[in-house]
């Protein structure tokens, strides 16, 4: 878990929340894109800071993983946090305001 702060039972929890129980002592390098960006989403939560801007968070994640996403940022905006997202995909998150550019 490197990267991630706090002590082993935050970031135990915070690993099962993602979806990555038993993946503490694996090398991210080793992991997919999908699991990399479950660790990222670890680190969001892990490091409560109050803005998360995120580039594209369902690219490489499958629909468990999507939803998750959206939870997470909605249980983050919830919390008092604010987040931007920039993303070509729907990104359905409960009470969040969206915002559409055409191309």
């Amino acid at each position: 878990y490197q990267g991630l702060c706090g002590n082993s039972d935050s970031i135990g929890e915070v690993l099962h929340r993602v979806g990555m129980a038993g993946y503490a002592r694996v090398v991210c390098q080793n992991m997919s894109a999908g699991q990399q960006r479950r660790i990222g989403l670890a680190r969001l939560v892990i490091g409560q800071c109050s803005l998360w801007l995120l580039d594209e968070p369902l690219t490489a994640l499958d629909a468990a993983g999507q939803e998750l996403v959206a939870d997470l940022i909605g249980e983050h905006l919830r919390g008092s946090g604010s987040a931007i997202c920039a993303t070509h995909q729907g990104l359905h998150v409960q009470g969040a305001r969206s915002l559409q550019r055409g191309v």
